[in-house]
């Protein structure tokens, strides 16, 4: 195998790194501080979530250190459903395999990151057989119980077969990076971990950037949204388990306790158009499409809390990620989460959000109407919320380890 060493470098494997600059996600922040701290990075990127995605334009790149080879579903309309799924499922991994084994023979890798294996399965494999460099997995979600926990998947033969897939992908790694003490558990409880691999606590990341100079009354303006009323906001994917009901339920109530408050839902997914049906029955409501992230940011702090609601008896630890925008944005976290997960828990412990349990719609609406009645303790959240991402979840911080741990 010839190999070139050019400094440091990274080979990342993702199944989620968007081309459009407003889609950003949290492996595009990665691979940016991968590469801001002087390190060349190669991103596999198998977008499963699009159907037309075209590679990125020569010299258009976000960062010069970082070369993106990104792929779609293999998708043959043509045959039948078998063949459809075969194509897509074992075709697509396959292509980035290739890629992956000529970018092994012509560079020497420090470490190669991946997550969610089962899902580029192929090109991790190849790793595996042809790389020498450490292996770290960033294991924030457990694919297979999590989709069955909301009812995407049953506990049949393709629930089975995604689980024995991730058990076995899961053991090739070196390192396994999981969120949170109970993650860690879930982890060591349902999969096979071999005793020589180390399991550590990775913490969700984001850019420590914070928005700047908000006209709070000039952006309510651009999104028509009321000036004389408290905003409590949720922003994210518009699909099962984001405990949309609770949030819903929650409204109601307020309706009669509290009606000076707006619970505004930003963002797109396979239950938008339900949602935005829901929502022309309340006056408290308002729906609105996913924007640029750059102007998110600025729009929650416009707002006076943000709401993290999860999907009640999961079973699954989670950490949701919008929690880490609320913080960027400098708003108080109200969170309705499962019991399984500690979540909620590091929240009070930080005294950086108020916590209920998902399910409990009813308190859901008090703690929000809570929250806008104390601004003292207002201030701390927020204050607190800003100090963790410099500290805990600022994404240089999360490069460095996974690089050097």
């Amino acid at each position: 195998m010839v190999e070139s060493q050019r400094g440091k470098r990274v080979l990342l494997i993702t199944s989620w790194f968007p081309a459009d600059v407003g889609r950003r996600g949290l492996m595009n922040e990665f691979a940016d501080a991968v590469a801001a701290a002087g390190t060349e990075i190669d991103v596999i990127a198998i977008d499963w979530r699009d159907v037309d995605i075209t590679p990125d334009p020569p010299n258009t790149k976000a960062h010069p250190r970082i070369n993106v080879y990104r792929f779609k579903p293999l998708i043959l309309n043509q045959f039948g459903n078998f063949i459809r799924l075969v194509a897509k499922w074992v075709g697509t991994p396959l292509k980035a395999a290739f890629t992956t084994f000529r970018l092994l023979r012509t560079n020497k890798y420090d470490v190669i990151v991946s997550g969610l294996p089962s899902s580029v399965w192929a090109p991790v494999l190849i790793c595996f057989m042809f790389s020498k460099a450490k292996k770290y997995l960033v294991q924030w979600d457990f694919l297979p119980y999590h989709q069955r926990a909301m009812g995407i998947l049953k506990s049949g033969p393709a629930f089975y077969t995604l689980l024995f897939l991730e058990r076995i992908l899961i053991r090739g790694f070196d390192v396994i990076g999981c969120m949170s003490p109970m993650n860690i558990e879930f982890l060591k409880a349902h999969y096979w971990i071999r005793s020589k691999q180390r399991v550590e606590i990775l913490p969700i990341w984001t850019e420590a950037i914070f928005p700047e100079n908000v006209d709070r009354k000039e952006i309510r303006q651009k999104y028509d949204l009321p000036q004389n009323m408290k905003i409590a906001v949720f922003g994210g994917t518009l699909s099962k388990g984001r405990g949309l009901d609770d949030i819903f339920a929650a409204a109601r109530l307020a309706t009669v306790h509290s009606p000076k408050i707006l619970f505004l839902i930003i963002g797109r997914g396979p239950l938008e158009n339900e949602v935005r049906a829901m929502a022309k029955e309340l006056t408290n409501v308002k729906v609105m499409s996913a924007i640029p992230r750059q102007d998110y940011l600025k729009l929650l702090s416009a707002c006076d809390c943000g709401i993290v609601a999860t999907q009640r008896n999961t079973g699954v630890p989670t950490f949701p990620s919008k929690t880490l925008d609320y913080f960027r944005a400098s708003i108080p976290v109200v969170a309705s989460v499962e019991d399984s997960t500690d979540f909620g828990s590091f929240l009070e412990v930080h005294n950086a959000g108020v916590v209920v349990c998902a399910g409990d719609a009813e308190g859901l609406s008090e703690v929000v109407i809570k929250v806008f009645s104390n601004q003292m303790n207002v201030e701390k959240l927020r204050a607190n919320g800003k100090q963790l991402i410099m500290s805990r979840f600022d994404v240089k911080l999360a490069a460095k380890q996974v690089q050097e741990g």
